[in-house]
């Protein structure tokens, strides 16, 4: 509890004992003169105490004022004292003159007021909440989980807790200097002080060390100079707390643009990008963009990057070395290989007329070679001299694997990664793009990863993603999925044609070739040979044409075995026997034998041993032992016996192969359900526990929403059943309106705004369907996915006919986070027209969870089971099937307490006919105090 909340508890406990009471707020007062207000008061409290031996005095929010405002009221409330009453004031740091004037007072000071400080157990709780009681509160109360990408798994009620102690840590009382470092200690959210001096330098340790005791949201050690800030160091925190930040003090822009700064030069792009998504000025995004381009590209930042080089477009700097690095960078990761090879000719043609030789160009040449090994294996690696930074030892080394995998030496690239230091904990793309490549070597040769390399592999996923969303990102998902089914653990390459149009259209030769190898797989294992062989022999010309003799060797050999599937003879499959690589003539040679190809049994092997199966070969021999039908029983019948016991003894699960959630929900490694999260449609509505809009993966800011009242048209349509309303009724849901004609214009603006802030046109994506007609307007189910969605999923599980106690618990559990505090209202709702459709998502989420208290009951969890039952009274207070689990749980509980006072609420609520008596949950209380007296006498 804060201030406040002590102060009403010590009231009500005083009020119990039979004291007079009275309580205050000035900081919601309307009286201009409040040393007059506080005169009153004092007053009032002076004739109660005459009457009464007891009294007690909250005042709360008395603010900052003058000297002999201040003096005043130290007098008023001197005078109380005086008259025998007790006074209780909240006060804010900037009104600790009044308490200076009462030295007979008793101070407790923010500090004392905090939850477990240094809670050296539990240093992640205490990240989040540093001991202040609403977070501390927020973090742990009933209200559902929703999880966010930070440390833990977060309540929405505490994002909304931090949301308001942000903007309360930022009030207008507080002077401007104090407020311009409060905003700066926020955005930075952790690290040195010097890098807060930079941007203030004004500021000194006095100002810092006042801050450290008034204000525990902000943990500054002065001793060792570094600070952190509750929660807000968390990005995606700080994402959504921003909206709160913006304009909080008078240079806003510059103190923004400050900070920026700082969290490049420290290599902390995310942040920066976030931040810097409030500067408006084309020339210092020009600057940002020209300057940082190469550290935001390689932390996934590809979106602020655009932004800033559009802004050095619109400023024409574009002949600048900046500008042009930035944007030769992005062509090498992303664009087609016609406009990189464009874009190198324009560079080398620069440097001359710049006449600066010496211009660092080595990181754009290093990203050239890598980007040319997609294209063939002949391309030569450079190797830049002196000593390579972090980045660019990543970027040979990725080269160098690149160039292993091309030529097959699986278990060399292996080597060449393993003691790596620079595939672990991945910050920047060529870390990111080698931790992928160690995890794809790994599960070739059966090696599994620890739990910490993949969590290395989840942060790689971000950071590809994110840089290079239309090319690498797009590959990157193609190729855990392509992996899959050549292990043998899936049977479909989703979205396999998308991938390799996508690299032919970039002209990545041999990253065609190898999807296309991989498509043939899934084709041969469905039973499609005729669309096999196809994919295998347009594999084989790639190959060849990228210089890969190992990849065309595989596909020749998958298309013999696609070839004596298909019922031709040894004959016709051997035409293309004649490869390069000793290990896959070994595999040939076997294959045609097993299959009638006249060759000797006996016939020593070149490569391969008998005796073992080489680990590089593996997973062809288990490709050919196991999915081509007659043609893998005759291989098998052929194959060493050593060989065919190590593919036996292979694990059935996929531990060791990445893999793209597909399914309802998963279970991590602490048991935490994870909801399902559409990754095809390109916007995604939240309306449960709050408003956000995501664009391709990427928060869009909700204020922006705020235009022609396109956020509630969003609303409207998400918790509205099949997402699409008749226009009449979304004109008097949103307006109000009942003339259709005036009304269809404000429709109309409101559509436009929404397509505008959700950028349909660049994107060629339309957010609504056109119903033309019928006089509907709807969200396109195509292209927009919303949280309703998911929770009514969850809903229809728990509620599902032989749901099992387990799956109906789990289920809930995930329909009570989905739900969250419940779906947000409209900003005007005049006629009350979406009200059914919210109290219609109430009553699915208090049906679930009635579900769910009865299973997990029945399993033993009741601590569950109460929180389940917590969660639904707040949205169906006084229903009967709740309280009865909320008794129950609270009995297993062994909360007695808590019982007798719901008791009590329950027959003071018939008393007055508020609630109809309840036979059974008068039983559910009879039950308990039975247990109770039970467990007394045993006592």
């Amino acid at each position: 509890m804060g201030k406040t909340n002590l102060i009403c508890h010590i009231l009500d406990n005083e009020e119990s004992r039979g004291a007079v009471v009275r309580i205050f707020d000035l900081s919601r007062s309307c009286c201009l003169d409040v040393p007059e207000k506080v005169y009153r008061i004092s007053r009032e409290v002076v004739s109660l105490a005459n009457i009464n031996s007891r009294v007690v005095v909250g005042i709360d929010g008395l603010p900052p004022d003058g000297e002999q405002a201040t003096h005043r009221e130290a007098r008023a409330i001197r005078k109380m004292a005086a008259a025998g009453a007790y006074i209780l004031i909240a006060i804010r740091p900037e009104s600790r003159a009044v308490a200076e004037l009462l030295p007979e007072a008793k101070v407790v000071g923010a500090k004392d007021l905090l939850c477990g400080e240094g809670m050296s157990d539990e240093p992640v709780r205490w990240g989040f909440t540093h001991g202040i009681p609403s977070l501390e509160y927020s973090l742990m109360g009933p209200a559902s989980s929703r999880v966010i990408n930070c440390q833990d798994a977060v309540t929405a009620k505490y994002v909304d807790a931090l949301a308001r102690l942000s903007s309360e840590y930022l009030r207008d009382s507080l002077d401007e200097e104090e407020r311009a470092l409060r905003a700066t200690l926020m955005l930075l959210g952790s690290g040195e002080l010097a890098s807060v001096r930079e941007i203030l330098p004004r500021t000194d340790d006095e100002a810092l060390l006042w801050l450290k005791v008034s204000a525990p949201l902000f943990d500054i050690n002065l001793v060792n100079s570094k600070f952190s800030v509750a929660g807000l160091c968390e990005n995606a925190l700080l994402e959504k707390c921003l909206p709160m930040l913006r304009g909080t003090c008078s240079k806003w822009g510059d103190l923004v643009l400050g900070v920026v700064w700082a969290l490049s030069r420290r290599g902390d792009f995310a942040r920066a990008s976030l931040v810097g998504s409030m500067v408006d000025d084309p020339e210092e995004l020009s600057a940002i963009g020209c300057h940082w381009g190469e550290g935001l590209l390689f932390s996934g930042q590809r979106e602020f990057l655009n932004r800033c080089l559009a802004a050095a477009d619109d400023s024409g700097v574009r002949a600048t070395p900046g500008y042009l690095k930035s944007r030769q960078l992005i062509l090498e990761v992303d664009g087609r290989l016609s406009e990189a090879k464009s874009g190198r000719l324009e560079c080398a043609g620069f440097l001359p007329k710049s006449g600066r030789s010496s211009f660092d160009w080595g990181v754009c040449r290093l990203v050239a070679d890598c980007r040319d090994r997609a294209v063939s294996a002949c391309g030569n690696m450079g190797q830049p001299g002196g000593q390579l930074r972090a980045t660019d030892a990543a970027l040979v080394l990725h080269g160098k694997v690149m160039g292993l995998l091309a030529a097959g030496e699986l278990k060399g690239a292996f080597t060449a990664m393993l003691d790596s230091p620079f595939r672990r904990e991945p910050r920047t793309l060529p870390a990111a793009l080698l931790c992928d490549d160690f995890a794809f070597v790994s599960a070739l040769l059966g090696e599994r990863l620890t739990p910490e390399e993949k969590r290395d592999v989840a942060a790689a996923e971000r950071i590809i993603g994110g840089a290079s969303p239309r090319r690498l990102g797009v590959y990157r998902v193609t190729v855990n999925r392509a992996l899959r089914v050549v292990m043998g653990h899936a049977t479909s390459i989703k979205g396999v044609e998308r991938a390799i149009n996508r690299a032919g259209e970039n002209g990545d030769t041999l990253i065609e070739a190898s999807f296309l190898l991989a498509a043939a797989v899934a084709d041969l294992r469905s039973g499609g040979c005729t669309r096999a062989h196809v994919r295998a022999s347009r594999a084989v010309l790639l190959a060849e044409s990228g210089g890969s003799s190992y990849l065309a060797d595989v596909a020749k050999l998958l298309d013999a075995a696609i070839l004596l599937s298909l019922g031709e003879g040894a004959t016709v499959a051997a035409k293309n026997s004649d490869l390069s690589e000793p290990a896959l003539r070994d595999l040939m040679r076997l294959l045609l034998h097993a299959n009638g190809g006249g060759l000797s049994s006996h016939k020593s092997f070149e490569r391969l041993s008998k005796a073992r199966c080489d680990r590089e070969v593996l997973w062809i021999v288990s490709l050919l032992s196991k999915d081509c039908g007659e043609v893998s029983r005759a291989f098998r019948s052929a194959a060493p016996h050593a060989w065919t016991d190590l593919i036996d003894e292979e694990p059935s699960d996929s531990e060791s192969v990445p893999e793209t959630p597909e399914g309802n929900h998963l279970v991590g490694e602490e048991g935490l359900l994870v909801l399902e999260e559409p990754e095809d449609k390109t916007y995604r509505i939240n309306v449960l526990g709050g408003f956000s809009v995501y664009c391709e993966g990427k928060l869009v800011d909700p204020l922006k929403f705020g235009a022609r009242r396109a956020r509630d048209l969003l609303i409207a349509l998400a918790v509205t059943p099949g997402h699409e309303l008749r226009r009449h009724e979304a004109l008097r849901a949103i307006w109000g309106e009942t003339d259709y004609t005036d009304g269809m214009q404000k429709l109309y603006e409101a559509v436009a705004a929404a397509r505008k802030v959700l950028r349909a046109q660049e994107l060629g994506v339309d957010p609504f369907r056109n119903v033309r007609g019928s006089g509907l307007i709807a969200l396109n189910p195509e292209s927009v996915g919303t949280d309703v969605d998911v929770f009514l999923s969850e809903v229809e599980s728990v509620l599902a006919d032989g749901a099992g106690d387990r799956a109906a618990m789990d289920h809930a559990r995930l329909v009570r986070r989905a739900f969250s505090t419940g779906p947000c209202g409209l900003g005007g709702d005049p006629v009350g027209a979406c009200e059914d459709a919210g109290r219609a998502l109430d009553a699915s989420f208090a049906d679930s969870m009635a579900v769910g208290i009865s299973a997990a009951l029945r399993l033993g969890r009741p601590l569950l089971a109460c929180q389940f039952a917590e969660s639904a009274l707040e949205v169906a207070p006084g229903r009967e099937d709740l309280l009865i689990g909320l008794v129950r749980s609270l009995t297993e509980l062994g909360r007695m307490v808590e019982v007798e006072q719901l008791r009590k609420d329950y027959r003071a609520k018939v008393k007055k006919g508020e609630m109809v008596p309840c036979p059974e949950l008068e039983e559910a209380f009879r039950e308990a105090m039975r247990r109770r007296d039970d467990e007394s006498l045993e006592q």
